[in-house]
């Protein structure tokens, strides 16, 4: 599929960031039971930052912060291996 990562990871990147639906899931997925009622049981009331309280937020940036260092360091090189790949690119 166009929009999986390498190796099949779970993150889509953006240029600007984890898409904005995958942090909504998040939330979602990581209220608690009185955070999901509060939402009225519906997903689509977690778009917002914050929309289900700053707990909640902690809990899908951690999510999402996890999951993107697991996909990270299965990674073949490291940020500064592909740091320097680019500055080379970048003179020839």
């Amino acid at each position: 599929d166009a929009t999986a990562t390498a190796g099949g990871g779970v993150v889509i990147p953006r240029p600007a960031g984890l898409d904005p639906a995958v942090l909504q899931a998040l939330r979602a997925l990581m209220s608690t039971d009185d955070e999901w009622n509060d939402a009225g049981e519906s997903v689509g009331n977690f778009a917002a930052e914050e929309s289900g309280g700053p707990a909640n937020e902690r809990a899908a940036m951690i999510a999402a912060r996890t999951a993107m260092e697991s996909e990270l360091s299965h990674k073949p090189t490291t940020r500064g291996q592909d740091e320097e790949l680019l500055k080379k690119m970048e003179m020839s």
